[in-house]
């Protein structure tokens, strides 16, 4: 995925180009004339400008609140915000008693991910203090970013009754609920607020309109999207220059499928005279999402054309790079180049695209004019030092590098680099880090997103996977990766329901994927939705499928469907259209393993694997099927390269566990057991096993405490009732174990296992007559050699 930087990104570089390395601050008079020049050398992008602005404060510290507070402002509004803090924690130390410094402190703290240091310091502000509301909406922002949600609205409603002419306050309390997707309680806080905002003369149409479009996205949150979209209708109706509400009304719009119109009416604002550039932002994904792409890209060529901000070529960069144009993606930026000669910025992203594809001697070209030119920044330079580093395959020194860089330019594009060599240089939980701090700089950034999800996803952790695909569709919603992870997250994990609410919505996002209909129809089927699910199904026939993935996941969900020789001919298919294809050949493995074609299902995995050594899931399909056919030792040889891949995945480690213990090796098999307890904690089957192993071991009272929690799990499943009832005989509690092995005979009378270990808790207690006539049936019924036939022996010697 396109990883360089986004809008935000080149601003940040922009400004912090124009900032320098600040050193000392500067005298009051000095941060008053930068107050007035940045902000207007900023808002024309005069980037000269701005820098002898800024430059101009590096000699002299200010010597009052006011203009410690300035210069802080100062340093945030151009992306310097770790500057700004250290400098107002350096000011509380001087000013210990100054709510504003102690304010401005908090905010730059919350900025920064550090809700501990805000609320030592919001909760310093005394009550009788001027602002003593902004403190207390602080406080509340703090203990959230702490996680006590609680604590939190408690606090808001305290501001609420405190300060009820304070507006803020209860926007803020709405924004919470909205957030913690509390929304009933939300819309009740929205309408008494516009009731209150209605009888109050003070109240202003900016509130009310801020309150409506609060509104309208409770609505869309609770299902009433037809009630919201008309709600924002009126709201852009009287107000076409509202951007906000356009864009809550086109996601709307969007949602219920709607898109064709919400592009008509962007178009006809377009229509208008001097409309604002931002329009063409909402219309280009509007445009990608219903496939016409060429119309998306010229939407976002408009408004580079249009603009006078180096900054507007980006969301074209980024869209040609996710359409896989290259050659269109340097000619964007060589034409930025040409525009905006002076924007040394533009020439370190271009350097880094180069970088993207492997010419590095032009990105070295590229880097050598920045690192010439009169405003380039030693850090800069270090920083694309450290990425040529990276991609000439040093990544220790690179990681290196960048970790000295980062207190110095501590950007989200330094972050997300670092965490990069990290992962080049294995250490996974360090790129983990340094890509949620990534995210944390810049939360609409997709790339560090993907990133974390990659790693979940090599992992095995499908529920960490689920949850980093759910943040990527929140960050770019109009990506179609994002949507493909979440669903396929949520096959693994067999979530039927969100998998039919996601892939539903999916389908009507982009409504051409194929693969769309393929996990609405895994939905149908986890739901007991058969012959829908193959309706669905049939829908994909035909379609458009380059790379064979459509064919391959077509035939898995036929075979999972009941209809393995058709799948199996589609996988056949599919190897021969793609034969150099290890998912095709892995596929085809699946599905001999499916129809007990062991010979042809073991070649299939081989040519997998030899294809692709680096995928490790036809390893979890041939030991699934190796365990379950009894072929033990290459069992335990599959699951443990597989586990290697993929250390958190859950379903491999019980797989692992009945290998073992099929190999007689009961303590390695506990082992196998309470590790899929510590990754999946609702895991029933798993607890349930282990307590039969340990019960093997002698330990019965372990054997217990796993099988009593399996059995709470599982939700009083008979299988897991007829352990707990065994355990419960072997431990003398005979009264306990036939109230458990009552019920689970009564909800399973075809389980043997549950029959046999009543009869025994019957004899046990003096109920031979009741025993004799379970075991007569039972004798009756199985076969010679079964596995029971000597305990059954010995129950029926009892009673006789």
């Amino acid at each position: 995925m396109y990883s360089s930087m986004s809008s935000q990104h080149l601003w940040i570089l922009i400004l912090a180009v124009a900032l320098g390395l600040v050193g000392c601050p500067s005298s009051e008079e000095r941060v008053e004339r930068a107050q007035e020049a940045v902000p207007k050398a900023l808002a024309r992008g005069d980037r000269i400008a701005a820098q002898a602005a800024v430059a101009d404060l590096g000699r002299t510290a200010p010597d009052t609140p006011e203009g410690l507070l300035e210069l802080a402002d100062l340093l945030g509004q151009a992306g310097e915000m770790p500057r700004a803090l250290w400098l107002l924690e350096t000011g509380m130390e001087r000013y210990p008693d100054d709510v504003d410094v102690q304010l401005a402190l908090a905010q730059a703290a919350l900025a920064l991910a550090n809700p501990s240091l805000a609320l030592s310091v919001a909760a310093r502000v005394p009550e009788d203090a001027p602002r003593h509301s902004e403190a207390l909406l602080l406080h509340a922002q703090a203990e959230l970013g702490l996680g006590n949600l609680e604590r939190a609205l408690e606090i808001l409603r305290q501001a609420e009754d405190l300060y009820p002419d304070k507006p803020e306050t209860r926007l803020q309390r709405i924004a919470t609920l909205t957030t913690e997707k509390r929304h009933d309680e939300a819309a009740q806080a929205i309408d008494d607020a516009i009731a209150a905002a209605s009888q109050s003369s003070e109240s202003t149409a900016a509130l009310r309109r801020q309150l409506e479009l609060m509104r309208a996205q409770v609505q869309m949150m609770q299902g009433e999207k037809e009630l919201a979209i008309g709600g924002l209708r009126s709201l852009v109706a009287g107000d076409p220059s509202d951007l906000q509400a356009w864009q809550i009304l086109v996601q709307g719009l969007a949602a219920t499928g709607k898109q064709e119109e919400a592009i008509q009416l962007l178009e006809e604002q377009l229509e208008g005279e001097a409309p604002p550039l931002d329009y063409y932002m909402l219309l280009a994904p509007l445009y990608s999402a219903s496939g016409r792409k060429e119309e998306a890209e010229q939407a976002l060529r408009a408004l580079n054309d249009g603009s006078d901000s180096p900054a507007a070529v980006i969301p074209l960069v980024n869209y040609l790079a996710a359409q896989g144009d290259s050659p269109g993606v340097e000619e964007a930026l060589r034409g930025a180049i040409v525009r905006f000669p002076d924007e040394a910025a533009l020439r370190i992203h271009y350097a880094e695209v180069l970088m993207e594809r492997g010419d590095l001697a032009s990105a070295r070209r590229e880097a050598d004019a920045y690192a010439e030119s009169p405003d380039s920044v030693d850090a800069y330079e270090e920083y694309l030092r450290a990425r040529f580093e990276l991609a000439e395959g040093d990544a220790a020194g690179a990681a290196e590098r960048l970790r000295n860089v980062a207190p110095k330019l501590d950007l989200a594009t330094t972050q997300f680099w670092l965490g990069r060599a990290l992962e080049a240089a294995g250490d996974d939980k360090g790129a983990r880090r340094r890509f949620e701090m990534a995210t944390l700089r810049d939360p609409g950034w997709s790339a560090p997103v993907s990133a974390v999800l990659a790693l979940e996803v090599r992992r095995g952790d499908w529920e960490a996977a689920g949850t980093a695909a759910n943040r990527l569709v929140q960050v770019a919603r109009t990506d179609v990766q994002g949507w493909l992870w979440l669903s396929r997250a949520l096959i693994e994990l067999e979530r039927g329901k969100e998998l039919l609410e996601v892939s539903s919505h999916a389908l009507r996002l982009f409504p051409d994927e194929a693969e769309f209909r393929i996990s609405r129809a895994q939905a149908l089927r986890l739901l007991g939705r058969r012959e829908e699910a193959l309706a669905e199904l049939a829908k994909t026939e035909g379609a458009t499928d380059e790379d064979g993935g459509i064919a391959a996941r077509r035939a898995l969900a036929l075979a999972m469907l009941g209809s393995p020789e058709e799948g199996l001919a589609i996988a056949r298919e599919n190897v021969d259209a793609h034969p150099q294809d290890a998912r095709a050949h892995a596929t085809l493995a699946s599905l001999y393993f499916y129809s007990g074609a062991a010979s042809d299902g073991e070649r299939a995995v081989d040519r997998a694997m030899e294809l692709d050594p680096d995928q490790p899931s036809p390893l979890y399909d041939r030991c699934r099927f190796r365990t379950a056919t009894g072929r033990f030792a290459g069992a335990v040889e599959d699951c443990r390269r597989y586990l290697a891949e993929r250390p958190a995945d859950a379903r491999a480690q019980p797989l692992l566990g009945a290998a073992l213990a099929g190999m007689g090796r009961r303590q390695e098999a506990i082992a196998a057991y309470r590790r899929v307890a510590e990754l999946d904690e609702d895991n029933f089957e798993a607890l349930n096993n282990l307590a039969m192993l340990l019960a093997a071991e002698g330990d019965l009272d372990a054997a217990l405490t796993a099988g009593q929690e399996a059995y709470r799990l599982s939700g009083e499943n008979p299988y897991v009732a007829d352990t707990v009832g065994d355990l419960y005989l072997r431990k003398g509690l005979v009264e306990r174990a036939i109230a458990l092995l009552e019920g689970a005979h009564a909800a399973a009378p075809e389980m043997p296992d549950a029959r046999l270990h009543l009869a025994q808790a019957y004899t046990r207690a003096g109920r031979a007559g009741e025993a004799r006539a379970l075991l007569a049936a039972l004798d009756a019924e199985l076969p010679a050699g079964h596995p029971l036939r000597p305990q059954l022996r010995e129950a029926l010697d009892e009673v006789r």
